[in-house]
């Protein structure tokens, strides 16, 4: 087989493994943000009241008069806005990797060949130019190459080559 040409394509549809791991991130995230605000947005916070303090003062000599102690509930501010904070950062970085993977313009080819023909392949089929382009453009390419047959599987599992 000779060099072929798959197209332009974006880098998501270059990798749909990765666009794919990226796309079910983002709905988990998004669901612990809505859940951490709506955590801190029950939380109220009032001045205490002298009639709810000497209640209060009533009610605990009355649990160390039977030597009981009531249930504590501590609600941790800082650390609930810290982890609304990390997830918006997570979020960020996830709304950031799928703009990357949104990016156009990567001309695909793929190759099947031997190792001593794989340049001139490489030649013929962009001795002309990219595609919208011409001979004299500047390109940047990254070749991935393998002869190794479970390598090419696993890069066929995370790559487009057809």
């Amino acid at each position: 087989m000779t060099i072929q040409s798959l197209g332009s394509m974006s880098i998501g549809t270059l990798c749909p493994s990765a666009l794919a791991a990226s796309l079910s991130l983002l709905p988990g995230l998004q669901a612990n943000l809505q859940g951490m605000t709506k955590v801190f947005a029950a939380l109220t916070i009032k001045p205490p009241a002298l009639a709810a303090n000497i209640e209060a003062v009533q009610k605990v000599a009355a649990h160390l008069a039977l030597a009981v102690e009531g249930p504590t509930v501590t609600l941790q501010i800082a650390a609930i806005t810290g982890l609304i904070a990390q997830l918006n950062v997570q979020i960020a970085a996830a709304l950031a990797f799928q703009a990357t993977l949104g990016t156009a313009g990567v001309q695909v080819f793929a190759y099947d060949g031997t190792a001593a023909s794989l340049g001139s392949e490489v030649t013929s089929a962009t001795g002309a130019g990219l595609a919208g382009g011409a001979p004299g453009d500047h390109v940047n390419a990254l070749i991935l190459a393998t002869s190794i047959p479970a390598t090419w599987a696993a890069m066929q599992a995370f790559f487009t080559t057809v």
